[in-house]
C-alpha cells in the first residue's frame, strides 16, 4: 500500500533539493506565508529520508498570474538557472507556480521539466511531475484542473476589484466624494473612519515641502532643463526622490532620481488634482499649490520639443543643431534625422570627415529612403535663410500672446489632443461593444473638440515683438554675432526649437521645408545645389556657398541664366 506521501517516478539518484516561496502581496510577509511553506517542505524531506531543502527561494510580493515569477529578475528564475539534473523543486502549491490559463502555464511547466531534467513536488497536490510521468492520467488530470480553478479565482477576483473600484468612481463622478488611499507622493490620505458599506473615509492633504519640490521640476522644465539634467541637479543637491518605481528594473539605486521619475511627474495630471483612471474633470486630489494648467501645458510642450528618436544621440557637444526637429518626409516614416558622419582620405597624411542627416529608420529597415544631407550645407543655408528680413514675418508673425509660462494656447491644444484621444478610444470601444453610454461619451467629445478648435481660433494675434518667436528670434540676432562656442551652439540649439516647429528633409531632391511655429502652414523651401542654394517658392533667392564664391562676373552671368525674379546676394 502506497503511503500518502509516496513519490513516483522520481530518478533512482536524488540530486538537490530546493524549496521555492512565493506569496503574492507584501502584506503576506507580515502572516505566516513563509513559514507554513518552509515547514511542509521540511516535513515531505523528513518523511521521504531526504536531506533539508539546501535553500529556499522566495519571491515576496510577486504575482504568478501573467508569469511574473519565472521572468528574470525574480528568485524563481534564479533558481531554475541553477538547477541540474535529477535535482528536485518543492512547491506547496499548483497556483505557486503560475496562475496563467492552464495551456500556457502547463506547457512553460513541460518546457522546464525538457530542459532540466528535474523533479518538481507540489505538496497539496500529492505529486511529484518530471518529463517522463508528465503525461501521465494522475499527474496531467490534477495539475489541469488545479491551473484551471487558480486562472478562474484570479480572473474572478481581478473582475470584482474593477466592479468594485468602477462603483467608486461613478459615486466619485456624481457626488465628487473622495475614495482611495492610493495617491500621488506629494499627497497623504487622512482616514477618518469608513462609510455603511465598509469603504474608507478620508480626505487629501498636501504634502508642503514635496509640493514645492514639484513646482520647482515644473519651472525648471519650463525654464528649458532637460529630464535627465533636472534629474542631475537634484541629485547633486541630494534631495531624496519622492516617486516609487522599480529600480531593480531599471538598474537605479532607489535613493537617486532618474529620467522616468522625473518625466512621471511632468506629464501626470496629477499634479493639477486630477485622477488620470477617471473620466471627469473634478479634482480628486488638492492641486500644487502654484502651479497652474498653463504651466502644465507648456511643461508638455517642452517635453514634446525635447523628443528625438533614441538614435540620433545624447550628447553630440552641440555638433547637430536640429536633434529632435529634423525629420524624414517620407509619408511612411516622418522619422528623426541622426547626425552620421563618413571618413573619406584626401591623401596618405589626410583624412576628412563629412558629416550627413540621414533617415533613424534606415538601420531599422523601415525607411527606403537611403543616403543623406550634408549637414554643413544644411546649416549654412539654414543660417542664410534666417538672416534674410524678407522671412521675418514667416517666422515671427502670426504667433499668440503669451508670458513666462509659454503659448497659452498650449493648453488649449493638450486638451484638444486629449479630447481626440478619448473619442478615438469611445470608438474603438463601440465598434466592440455598442452602447448608449459610449454614444453619449462620443457625442461629447466631438462636442469638447470642435469647442476647442473654435477658441484656438479665437486667440487674437498680437505684435511680433512681444511674442515667444519674436523675442526668440531677437536672441537668435544676438547669439549669431557671437564668438562661436560648444555653449552657444547650445543656446542657439534653444532658440531653434522655440521658433521651429520642425523641418522636413527631401533627401533624394536635396531639398527641405521648414515649418516654422508663427506659419505652421506656410512652410518655406530650400534646395540645395552643386554651386549654391535656393530660397523661396516662387521669387526665390539664390545663394553660393560660402567656400565656394565665384567671381562677381560669373554671378551675374549666373543669374541672368536663372531669370529676371532671381536675386543673387553673394553670401559672406
Amino acid at each position: 500500500m502506497k503511503s500518502k506521501y509516496s513519490v513516483t517516478d522520481v530518478a533512482e539518484t536524488i540530486g538537490d533539493v530546493y524549496s521555492y516561496l512565493r506569496w503574492s502581496t507584501e502584506k503576506q510577509s507580515w502572516g505566516t506565508s513563509e513559514k507554513r511553506q518552509h515547514l511542509a517542505a521540511l516535513a515531505w524531506c523528513k518523511l521521504m529520508g531526504y536531506p533539508e531543502p539546501k535553500e529556499a527561494y522566495s519571491d515576496s510580493g510577486v504575482t504568478s498570474k501573467d508569469g511574473t515569477n519565472r521572468q528574470e529578475g525574480s528568485a524563481f528564475f534564479e533558481l531554475l538557472k541553477i538547477v541540474k539534473p535529477n535535482d528536485i523543486i518543492i512547491i506547496e502549491d499548483c497556483d505557486r507556480w503560475s496562475r496563467e490559463d492552464p495551456i500556457t502555464s502547463l506547457s512553460a511547466m513541460r518546457e522546464v521539466l525538457k530542459q532540466k531534467s528535474i523533479s518538481i513536488r507540489f505538496q497539496k497536490e500529492n505529486i511529484v511531475v518530471t518529463q517522463k510521468n508528465f503525461m501521465d492520467d494522475n499527474i496531467i488530470v490534477p495539475l489541469f484542473l488545479k491551473a484551471w480553478l487558480g486562472f478562474r479565482e484570479n480572473t474572478k477576483k481581478a473582475e470584482r476589484i474593477e466592479d468594485s473600484w468602477n462603483i467608486r468612481k461613478e459615486r466619485f463622478i456624481e457626488t465628487g466624494k473622495a475614495y482611495g488611499q492610493k495617491c500621488p507622493p506629494w499627497v497623504r490620505w487622512v482616514k477618518t473612519g469608513t462609510d455603511a458599506d465598509g469603504c474608507n473615509e478620508g480626505h487629501y492633504e498636501i504634502i508642503p515641502e514635496r509640493a514645492e519640490l514639484v513646482l520647482r521640476i515644473f519651472r525648471m522644465c519650463i525654464g528649458g532643463m532637460g529630464c535627465r539634467l533636472i534629474a542631475k541637479t537634484l541629485n547633486n543637491e541630494g534631495i531624496v526622490p519622492i516617486t516609487k518605481y522599480n529600480w531593480k528594473s531599471t538598474g537605479f539605486p532607489p535613493h537617486k532620481w532618474s529620467l522616468s521619475a522625473v518625466q512621471r511627474i511632468l506629464k501626470s495630471k496629477e499634479v493639477l488634482g486630477l485622477n488620470p483612471s477617471v473620466d471627469s474633470d473634478k479634482q480628486m486630489y488638492p492641486p500644487v499649490p502654484g502651479l497652474t494648467e498653463k504651466m502644465f501645458y507648456a511643461a508638455k510642450d517642452k517635453l514634446e520639443q525635447r523628443q528625438c528618436s533614441k538614435f540620433a544621440g545624447r550628447d553630440d557637444k552641440g555638433r547637430n543643431l536640429f536633434t529632435g526637429i529634423a525629420q524624414c518626409s517620407d509619408p511612411a516614416c516622418r522619422r528623426s534625422m541622426r547626425l552620421a558622419g563618413s571618413e573619406t582620405r584626401v591623401s596618405k597624411k589626410e583624412k576628412r570627415t563629412y558629416a550627413y542627416l540621414k533617415c533613424c529608420g534606415i538601420p531599422q529597415g523601415t525607411c527606403i529612403v537611403s543616403g543623406g544631407i550634408p549637414y554643413n550645407r544644411f546649416e549654412e543655408s539654414f543660417f542664410v535663410l534666417m538672416a534674410q528680413d524678407k522671412f521675418r514675418d514667416t517666422i515671427t508673425a502670426k504667433v499668440f500672446n503669451h508670458d513666462d509660462t509659454g503659448d497659452p494656447t498650449a493648453v488649449l491644444r493638450g486638451k484638444l489632443d486629449e479630447a481626440k484621444k478619448r473619442l478615438a478610444k469611445y470608438e474603438a470601444l463601440m465598434e466592440k461593444d455598442p452602447s448608449d453610454t459610449l454614444n453619449k461619451l462620443m457625442v461629447k467629445a466631438e462636442t469638447e473638440k470642435k469647442d476647442l478648435l473654435k477658441q484656438i481660433d479665437a486667440v487674437k494675434t498680437v505684435d511680433a515683438g512681444t511674442t515667444a518667436t519674436g523675442q526668440a528670434y531677437d536672441e537668435w540676432n544676438k547669439l549669431a554675432g557671437q564668438e562661436w562656442s560648444v555653449e552657444t551652439r547650445y543656446k542657439i540649439k534653444d532658440v531653434i526649437r522655440q521658433m521651429v516647429d520642425h523641418v522636413s528633409l527631401d533627401v533624394p531632391n536635396k531639398a527641405y521645408d521648414v515649418f516654422f511655429k508663427a506659419n505652421p502652414d506656410t512652410p518655406i523651401h530650400v534646395i540645395l545645389l552643386k554651386s549654391g542654394f535656393r530660397i523661396g517658392g516662387k521669387h526665390p533667392l539664390t545663394f553660393f556657398w560660402s567656400d565656394t564664391q565665384p567671381k562677381l562676373d560669373q554671378v551675374e552671368k549666373w543669374a541672368k541664366n536663372q531669370g529676371k525674379d532671381v536675386v543673387v546676394p553673394i553670401a559672406e
